[in-house]
């Protein structure tokens, strides 16, 4: 997101909101799609379900590579030429 959105809704009857078309714009999700909310003490943070989940996959990951040993483009060349000779029974 580009640029900070501030809207307020209503809660209404049921425990329901419309959530602002502003703030779905910002989120790029359209009618029909989804949201992900995400409570963190005193604030609710209201995410693209994607956008978290490669976010949740990137902090999982963070280090693995290094881990691994492997430090350049070189290195992951190396790696993926070795799995699929592994694979093909070579």
């Amino acid at each position: 997101m580009a640029k900070t959105v501030v809207v307020s809704a209503k809660l209404k009857e049921k425990n329901q909101i419309t959530i602002p078309k502003e703030i779905l714009a910002a989120l790029g999700v359209g009618v029909g799609g989804n949201v992900t909310f995400i409570a963190q003490k005193d604030r609710v943070v209201m995410m693209n379900p994607a956008i978290y989940a490669a976010r949740v996959m990137q902090e999982a990951m963070r280090g693995e590579a290094r881990r691994a040993g492997i430090y350049s483009d070189d290195d992951v060349l190396k790696l993926i030429k070795e799995i699929r000779e592994e694979e093909s029974g070579q």
